[in-house]
């Protein structure tokens, strides 16, 4: 039985006693004893009440549709919508079982989404399930609030308010993600987040570096994974079993998920496992754009027997070589060691097939002709292992504690030969990452402090070799990163706390010192000669946060945030050899810090009477000490010869001073009884104030508009997703944008119509059916490399005991 269904029960045994709370007041009390339960907060996006010494709050701010979570120190956490309290009559019972809760269970794992200024997201389960995405990096899209770039089917890399790789910090469970090799450009790393085990995942906009440290300048995505759920009772074993398959036609993608939990009251084990095939992608074949030639394959390359041949491609609108496997592995164990201590340990293991790397597949020469007869991301694989620690505690120094210590092991390959070499080439990277983070808050009368500590060791392993693949022969090649090894290791501490001045108005404050150090090697000097042999960096910096919240009317509220970010280079900003499009980047012994300063204002409109919500973001970040590429010289020469090309020389340097600029807009509001209409839209504007050039990153104006109909069993909603046009002037100059990807250097405009429909069939049966680019229109999303699925047909059914 899952909590959810526990919850609902212990509601109607509340209702049935006549425990029936009146109007648009929540009742909130104890399932042990119906005694009320005091300070229990009540949270959905920027709203918060929190219940009295009655156990009770209004809930007239919040709209019938909100999201509403509930929170209390000794309670389970327990979430569900306006509508669903209103139909229980406004009476919530919370589980008094202090080892199934999650302490942190927050938009930063430190920080309460409430206690943030900042524009927060949360996306919940029950939205996940009904965007049916085939990937973690497809959920993110359909918010319509966050711009993915694909260079290949098996990607997705996040752009969050003009940042994108490196500098959007990436969590799962409260472990980085990030880690010494994720680069600039493009970073396709999110898919190895299985979207099946989320329960909820938490968008932070703007930099969070306050919390999180280095990389979160432009935003931090946490992803939260299902629970075990310890059972109610002796008798009970198998808590629950969930299965869901899934078919989409644009790529013939076939989707199996299961999941269970088995548990007894002392242990609880959820274990998942999810398997997906992806055919080659078809494109819309619709082209309002007008060019009837963009982004078709009329060839592609096959090879018998070490003998490469050009074929026609019969279906041009058919991506050849972009087709992939993936397997997810995802375990739980939850352990309770006492009333207030619980142990979770969690295992997550993600493989794929061979990822073809289409934006380097469809590269033609200066002869027309396609250059590369391979180029594959080879098997990707990360392993993540955790052990997590739960207290709750009435001592003076906290009330929570949460401690994460975290093991990852990341391979990553990438394999290319060009068309008519039978030399291929290999370059492997292997990445070992230790971490600790512990984070504790304490309650003080109207304040409550956050603070912690954490801990990174990176150690990357890097080779190259060719491998000849008519008679096997092995030989020497350039390895991406320096093949002496490299180590990295950080050390944080921060401090934040939030006060309450009036119901009214609150701020927080807060404070935090980085420390990263790391060292490279370089052995081999075959293929070029450094003026150096070793780089270290042993860099600092002290970051802040200042912010406000101020409920100026019973309708209107203002948030406001200042604060610094930084971002510490790391092996791949210093030290990697790397070809593209005629320019090869080199290692740079002498690179520093970024920095930015940055600045938000929000304003929220909430019309409780007509549950209309409203909200306007503005935002402006100034970076100093930018990393960008510039030209370079190596021992006085220009160009280098790499893999068998003369490529122009560049290098990452602090060059830079920049700023990005813009405003996102949400609202949301019913119209009639079952119907609502919900409208996003984001504007961003970058420039190198250096160079007076556009920024790299920066998308067009995007958004999207969805009509929704839900009444019992269906929900039925079309939904519209737009981009503006990219002309070449904002592009940016160098191959970070991939302006030879656009039409004339330039990415159109497009827009797409979709439906989607879920129907409860029966209790535990959903089935869900969309159509998504209806029009079949044929786009590219900027800076892709890869045409977006055309007409795709999608079913799926989802099943849960």
């Amino acid at each position: 039985m899952r909590k959810s269904d526990v919850v609902k029960i212990l509601m109607f045994i509340l209702l049935s006693s006549g425990g029936i709370a009146s109007g648009q007041v929540l009742r909130v009390v104890s399932a042990e004893n119906n005694s009320p339960v005091e300070g229990a907060h009540v949270t959905a996006g920027n709203l918060l009440t929190t219940t009295d010494a009655e156990g009770k709050a209004s809930l007239a701010e919040f709209a019938e549709q909100d999201y509403l979570v509930v929170t209390h120190t000794g309670f389970v956490d327990t979430s569900m919508t306006k509508s669903d309290l209103k139909n229980a009559g406004y009476v919530l019972s919370l589980i008094p079982n202090v080892i199934t809760m999650r302490p942190f269970d927050v938009v930063s794992a430190r920080e309460k989404a409430i206690d943030i200024p900042q524009k927060v997201e949360l996306i919940p389960i029950q939205e996940i399930e009904r965007k049916d995405p085939r990937t973690a990096a497809d959920m993110l899209e359909k918010t319509g609030n966050i711009f993915v770039q694909r260079s290949q089917l098996g990607g997705g890399s996040p752009i969050i308010r003009g940042f994108e790789a490196n500098r959007i910090l990436l969590v799962i469970d409260g472990v980085r993600m990030n880690n010494a090799i994720y680069r600039s450009g493009h970073l396709q790393n999110a898919i190895s987040v299985d979207a099946n085990i989320l329960e909820e995942t938490e968008v932070i906009y703007g930099p969070g570096s306050l919390v999180y440290g280095s990389d979160a300048l432009g935003g931090v995505i946490h992803f939260k994974t299902k629970k075990p759920v310890l059972a109610a009772n002796d008798t009970t074993l198998l808590q629950s079993v969930a299965g869901m398959l899934r078919y989409s036609s644009a790529a013939k993608e076939s989707t199996a998920h299961a999941d269970f939990n088995l548990a007894s009251k002392k242990i609880s084990w959820f274990s998942s496992f999810t398997h997906s095939r992806f055919d080659d992608l078809r494109m819309g074949a619709k082209r309002s754009h007008g060019d009837a030639e963009w982004g078709l394959m009329p060839n592609f390359i096959t090879t018998t027997d070490g003998v490469d041949s050009i074929r026609i491609n019969s279906d041009p609108h058919t991506q050849i070589g972009t087709g992939y496997d993936q397997t997810d592995v995802y375990q739980k164990l939850l352990i309770p060691l006492s009333d207030s201590i619980a142990l979770t340990m969690s295992g997550q293991y993600s493989t794929s097939s061979d990822v073809p790397r289409f934006d380097r597949l469809n590269d033609v020469g200066d002869d027309g002709s396609l250059r590369f007869a391979r180029w594959d991301y080879g098997p990707q694989n990360r392993l993540l292992v955790s052990a997590t620690v739960d207290i709750l505690s009435d001592s003076k120094v906290f009330d929570k504690a949460k401690t994460v210590v975290a093991y990852q092991r990341i391979d990553e390959d990438r394999i290319n030969r060009r068309f008519g070499n039978s030399s291929e080439v290999t370059r492997e990277e292997d990445v070992r990452v230790l971490s600790l983070n512990a984070d504790m808050t304490k309650r003080l009368a109207n304040r409550d402090v956050y603070y912690g500590i954490q801990m990174t060791s990176n150690d990357v392993a890097s080779k190259a070799f060719t491998t000849d693949i008519i008679d096997g022969s092995l030989g020497l090649a350039a390895s991406r990163y320096p093949d002496g090894g490299s180590k990295m290791s950080t050390i944080e501490a921060y401090m934040s706390m939030v006060t309450k001045v009036s119901k009214r108005f609150r701020y927080n404050a807060g404070v935090r010192y980085s420390h990263a150090y790391l060292s490279s090697e370089f052995k081999d000097t075959t293929f070029y000669i450094l003026p150096f042999d070793e780089v270290i960096f042993d860099n600092g910096a002290f970051t802040g946060s200042l912010g406000a919240t101020w409920k100026a009317t019973d309708k209107l509220q203002v948030d406001a945030v200042t604060s610094t970010g930084f971002r510490s280079p790391n092996v791949d900003d210093y030290g990697k050899v790397f070809e593209r499009d005629g320019l090869v980047v080199v290692p740079n012994d002498f690179l520093t810090n970024e920095y930015t300063l940055n600045g938000e204002l929000g304003l929220s409109f909430s019309n409780k009477a007509e549950d209309l919500h409203i909200r306007a973001t503005a935002f402006y970040t100034h970076i100093v000490d930018a990393i960008v590429q510039r030209d370079f010289t190596l021992n006085g020469e220009d160009s280098l010869l790499i893999d068998g090309e003369l490529a122009r020389i560049v290098t990452n340097m602090n060059a830079s001073e920049a700023r990005i600029y813009g405003l996102d807009i949400t609202a949301k509001a019913p119209i009639g009884k079952y119907l609502s209409l919900s409208l996003g839209g984001t504007y961003t504007v970058g420039d190198d104030l250096e160079s007076n050039l556009p920024l790299a990153h920066i998308p067009p104006v995007f958004g999207k508009a969805e009509l929704a109909y839900e009444h019992q069993k269906l929900r039925l909603s079309t939904y519209f997703m737009y981009s503006g046009f990219k002309d070449s002037e904002s592009i940016a100059p160098g191959r970070t944008d991939n302006p030879n990807e656009g039409l004339n250097g330039e990415f159109p405009d497009w827009k797409t119509i979709n439906l989607n429909c879920t129907y409860a069939l029966v209790d535990m049966v959903d089935i869900n059916f969309s159509v998504e680019n209806i029009l079949d229109e044929h786009y590219k999303p900027f800076a892709s490399g890869l045409s977006a699925p055309g007409r795709n047909f999608i079913f799926s059914i989802r099943t849960r005991l």
